[in-house]
């Protein structure tokens, strides 16, 4: 009777998940390319990326530029990164101060759906991006 009740059990258990293995609806993402975005300000251009139709970029880290000690002197070094997303300022790292420089760990990994826009500002240099094909 016991041996009868474990096999009723196994086939319920099967039975409740076989559904959400089969029909899940997830999007399938191929990698398509690495890219390393120049967000730097201090170019001639300041270039506004878009996430092409069909793709979807996952942002994974910034480098940037920040004061790193009270004595900077004429540099163009600043006290914050940050960057434009969809034209909304995004704060991804700071310097309170001294020597200590502290990034924003929370915003990375961002994914981005098409059409979303990117754009330098302060401090912010290169943003590097894997862009993925949504199939």
């Amino acid at each position: 009777m016991v041996f009868k009740n474990l096999i009723m059990k196994k086939y319920i258990y099967i039975l409740i998940f076989i559904p959400f293995l089969t029909f899940s609806q997830g999007i399938n993402l191929e990698l398509n390319q690495v890219l390393l975005l120049d967000l730097d300000p201090n170019n001639s251009v300041n270039t506004t990326y878009v996430v092409p139709e069909g793709k979807v970029w996952k942002a994974t880290s910034v480098q940037g530029r920040l004061y790193l000690s009270q004595n900077s002197g004429t540099s163009t070094y600043t006290d914050q990164i940050m960057i434009y997303i969809n034209d909304k300022s995004v704060m991804l790292g700071y310097s309170s101060g001294g020597n200590i420089a502290a990034y924003n760990s929370t915003s990375f990994p961002m994914w981005l759906p098409e059409g979303t826009t990117i754009q330098g500002s302060s401090g912010a240099i290169f943003l590097s991006v894997l862009e993925f094909n949504a199939q």
